[in-house]
């Protein structure tokens, strides 16, 4: 079983490269950004809050979304945040 792993591993590390966690945030980050820039383009209710936040808490990542669904309510409804 560990040879089974270790011969996976080794293949996706080399079809893929390494995945260190730094890399991983960065990455995440720029899609959020890239993404929260599509999303202000195109939505009427834009404004300068983002629709993606990619944060760190210690060693844990915190991913927050806010679809456009969920923005207008918040605009709309006083009680919803």
């Amino acid at each position: 079983m560990l040879f089974l792993y270790s011969m996976y591993y080794r293949l996706f590390k080399e079809a893929y490269g390494p995945s260190p966690g730094d890399i991983q945030v960065e990455h995440l980050k720029s899609q959020a950004d890239v993404l929260n820039s599509e999303m202000h383009e195109s939505d009427s209710l834009s404004n300068d809050k983002d629709y993606i936040a990619v944060e760190l808490d210690d060693d844990d990542i915190v991913i927050a979304v806010c679809t456009p669904l969920m923005k207008r309510v918040h605009q709309m409804i006083q009680q919803s945040g």
